[in-house]
């Protein structure tokens, strides 16, 4: 059986579901945005706390990063309910209606009397009991688990269509790269021929002799100063490594936000020492792709 292809993740995810058992009916929503860690932030009803622990654990074994609320609402339909009527109370009342009667001559009503307080007590158990809560744990524990696989669904199905994008970087920054190794192939050239001009521009105004392995030297320190083959032999690698943890999938956020640092430091090192307005022209357009880059990456998981 071939392996699932590694699915990049968003940190960003809705999913909601109800369900359930007997008289006993529920409906959790889950939301998740971007965040360092993994943090869950989750709201029970009164009498429902150890499900805490267990729910937690869930998101826990399928998430690796965001920032997680989890809402829940449990009704128990055959919860015992009914009123009664308060006796000694309902009969004092009785007897002060008769007299209330015989002296204002207006009837006292039953409607009258029942509003009183006091008069009707609730008696409505919302108690829920451990026993109780834990014959509906397992039925509330696999809707949970679902509820999770549907959340990594859904950011998973929002992490394709980001992967879509920083693949599309991927290529840019290879081709961008590979412009500027052009470009630094003709450094040698174009400071030599510049050092040369600027040399027949002096010698017109004061005779100096400028000997030609003088002029190699000279060319050879400018070219040494703007030399960026290191710069692109590690912005290559840094491609590679990005298309490497695209492939790689889920967990990769926080790696992806460090290699975008280091395209970044090798972008701004190469228009630092670029020598033409072609090299710098395409220095800054790794950096707006790197900009894009990292804005991404930030809601990788």
């Amino acid at each position: 059986m071939a392996e699932a292809t590694p699915t990049l993740a968003s940190m960003t995810g809705y999913a909601s579901l109800s369900g359930a058992l007997g008289d006993t009916r529920w409906t959790f929503e889950a939301r998740s945005v971007n965040g360092r860690g993994l943090d869950i932030k989750l709201r029970l009803p009164s009498g429902w706390d150890a499900l805490d622990p267990i729910i937690k654990k869930i998101f826990r074994d399928h998430l690796v990063r965001g920032n997680l609320s989890i809402s829940a609402q449990i009704e128990v339909e055959h919860e015992a309910t009914g009123l009664s009527l308060n006796a000694p109370l309902v009969q004092q009342l009785t007897e002060l209606a008769h007299q209330a009667t015989s002296i204002t001559g207006q009837p006292v009503t039953l409607d009258n009397i029942l509003s009183i307080r006091g008069v009707l007590e609730d008696k409505t158990s919302h108690d829920i009991s451990d026993e109780f809560v834990a014959a509906v744990q397992p039925a509330i524990t696999a809707d949970i688990t679902t509820l999770a696989q549907a959340l990594v669904a859904a950011r998973e199905q929002e992490g394709a269509a980001m992967a879509v994008v920083l693949h599309g970087h991927a290529d840019s920054l290879a081709r961008l790269t590979q412009e500027a190794d052009a470009l630094a192939a003709s450094i040698p050239t174009a400071l030599r021929d510049k050092l040369t001009t600027t040399i027949a521009e002096l010698q017109r105004d004061i005779e100096v002799e400028f000997p030609e392995e003088r002029l190699a030297q000279e060319v050879l320190v400018l070219a040494s100063k703007a030399d960026i083959r290191e710069e692109i032999d590690r912005l290559r690698a840094h491609v590679d490594s990005l298309k490497d943890l695209l492939a790689e999938g889920r967990g990769v956020g926080r790696r992806l936000d460090f290699l975008a640092q280091e395209f970044n430091r090798e972008a701004n090192t190469l228009c630092s020492k670029s020598t033409s307005t072609d090299l710098t022209r395409v220095g800054m357009s790794l950096k707006t792709v790197i900009d894009q880059l990292r804005e991404q990456v930030q809601n990788i998981e």
